[in-house]
């Protein structure tokens, strides 16, 4: 809708001030779907396309185009030209520092607390070991039933450990082959 915010507010006017430009819109009848244009000859297709058009309004400011509830809005994007998109499936980042060991020292052969990743597909594991371990990733769908991944860290001595993944499991944890105090952090975002 680049040319409506300049004024246009018809397809008429928009149609011929476009007219000879890149894009040559006209209206063609039919379709009961909504008002569909032919864009004239493309590169990408090198052909004639029929489009239906959508219209969306720039907001620089995230928030609301209405005020109550079952008012009908328009899409909206910001200064980039970013899609708005807000709502119930919004993702909050997972992960406070030493969620999972918080400088404990475990027995050999124990488990971290667990994290639940749900929504998440990248999720970093980090922190400090004081001594030779492996601390491996382990999964879980339920936070019951629990399965070591592909994922490790060897450390030989006391070191920093990043291990990053790519997962669809719901909940994570880390398991460690040694007894050594562990600082451990899992965060993920999408």
């Amino acid at each position: 809708m680049y040319y409506l915010s300049r004024g246009y507010t018809d397809l008429t006017t928009l149609s011929s001030a476009v007219s000879g430009e890149a894009l040559d819109v006209n209206v063609v009848s039919g379709g009961t779907s909504g008002t569909q244009y032919t864009t004239g000859i493309d590169s990408y297709l090198s052909c004639t396309t029929i489009i239906t058009g959508c219209g969306v309004v720039r907001q620089d400011v995230a928030g609301s185009l209405v005020d109550a509830n079952d008012q009908i809005t328009m899409l909206q994007v910001d200064s980039t030209g970013a899609l708005r998109v807000t709502g119930g499936s919004t993702i909050t980042p997972v992960g406070t520092h030493g969620n999972l060991w918080d400088n404990e020292t475990p027995i050999a052969g124990s488990y971290s607390n667990s994290v639940d990743t749900q929504y998440t597909t990248a999720v970093d594991f980090f922190g400090f070991v004081s001594g030779a371990c492996t601390l491996t990733v382990r999964l879980s769908q339920n936070n019951i039933d629990w399965y070591d991944s592909i994922y490790s860290y060897v450390a030989e001595e006391a070191t920093e450990f990043h291990i990053a993944t790519v997962i669809g499991a719901r909940y994570v944890q880390l398991s460690t082959n040694a007894s050594v105090t562990i600082t451990a952090t899992a965060a993920a975002k999408n």
